[in-house]
């Protein structure tokens, strides 16, 4: 019962805290399980994302929403080091990514991020607007059957933000 995870305000009613604590012993992430699970060839996932503890031009990582079956995986996050959001797709070891950059996001101010796949593109729109789009070198077989949304216990640093609104799609959205 960690007192800093109770749901504060979000976009629309409760946003959930994602990330490391404050001494980085506990991490904060949900798993949502979809009736059908995740189609690996063609879907989408939004939310609003809201930097508590970091900035766009800061060197931690961190985690938002993530996906995982055998020899196939989905992240979106910010990796360290990089002023960049990452959309990483892998199927049987073949990686397509599709980045965008964040160092204007400061503290405390919401963002929408949309990331969607086909059977032939990855693309990703923040605020509305595509910012990037790439080939998808290779789709999964198999659905995936959960979101982790929020960290996934990675070793390094990785900073709080408040998440809202996360919703998967079955078809590629448009913004």
């Amino acid at each position: 019962n960690d007192p800093a995870a109770l749901l504060p305000a979000g976009i629309s009613g409760k946003a959930l805290l994602i990330g490391r604590s404050d001494d980085q012993k506990n991490y904060y992430s949900v798993k949502y399980f979809p009736p059908d699970g995740i189609s690996p060839k063609t879907g989408s996932i939004s939310f609003w994302l809201k930097p508590l503890t970091w900035k766009g031009k800061d060197n931690n990582a961190v985690m938002f929403v993530s996906a995982e079956a055998a020899g196939q995986q989905i992240f979106i996050y910010k990796y360290w080091n990089k002023n960049e959001l990452w959309f990483f797709y892998s199927a049987d070891k073949t990686t397509s990514l599709a980045a965008a950059p964040i160092s204007n996001w400061t503290q405390n101010e919401w963002h929408y991020v949309a990331c969607t796949w086909s059977g032939s593109e990855l693309k990703i729109y923040l605020d509305g607007s595509l910012k990037n789009a790439v080939p998808l070198k290779k789709t999964g077989d198999k659905n995936f059957t959960h979101l982790n949304i929020g960290t996934i216990g990675w070793p390094n640093k990785v900073g709080q933000s408040l998440i809202d609104e996360v919703k998967y799609y079955e078809t590629p959205l448009t913004a």
